[in-house]
């Protein structure tokens, strides 16, 4: 008997004031389903962050997507090229478009509010795609203050599309003040 495959349910990110509509619908598409996450920022600026978000991460047990690792093979024109990486820079940004697209959530590191253009690039396609970001700091550039949220630990960002998700209310208002 062949089993179906439930396609998550997707909900655009009009802002953060329809958060609980939105978490809603999240937890149920995302209830039982390991909880999973891209990890975007500057790979020039912040790789050394971005390496610690993605080992922490693996000890909450969310799977993380991409990068794969933090570790820096080489760069050309500016592109940075990851261990395991292989392609164009092109290729390389659409395979991060389609890990995007498969995840609970973005995380973007952008440690003093930094968000790059590849960075920027990434938030758009994921808010387009109804998938929540969250940055580990305030965005310098105010315009992401109404396509992210801010404020939370990866604890609680994981509560938000687990199944045990009591503390999901509480959170919610921090998100919608920050």
């Amino acid at each position: 008997m062949k089993q179906r495959k439930e396609k998550r349910r997707r909900r655009k990110i009009t802002s953060f004031d329809s958060l609980s509509s939105l978490w809603s619908g999240r937890s149920e598409a995302v209830q039982g389903l390991t909880v999973s996450v891209s990890i975007c920022g500057s790979y020039n600026k912040h790789l050394k962050q971005i390496g610690e978000k993605l080992l922490e991460c693996k000890r909450l047990g969310i799977r993380v997507l991409i990068p794969k690792y933090a570790i820096r093979k080489y760069s050309t024109h500016g592109f940075v090229y990851l261990k395991g990486e292989n392609g164009t820079p092109r290729q390389l940004q659409e395979r991060n478009f389609r890990a995007i697209a498969k995840s609970s959530f973005v995380l973007v590191v952008n440690p003093k509010g930094y968000i790059g253009p590849s960075t920027a690039l990434e938030v758009g396609y994921a808010y387009a795609k109804g998938i929540p970001v969250f940055c580990t700091e305030i965005p310098r550039d105010y315009i992401f203050k109404f396509f992210t949220a801010n404020g939370v630990t990866l604890q609680e960002i994981k509560s938000l599309f687990g199944p045990k998700r009591k503390n999901r209310i509480g959170i919610e208002e921090r998100l919608l003040h920050s």
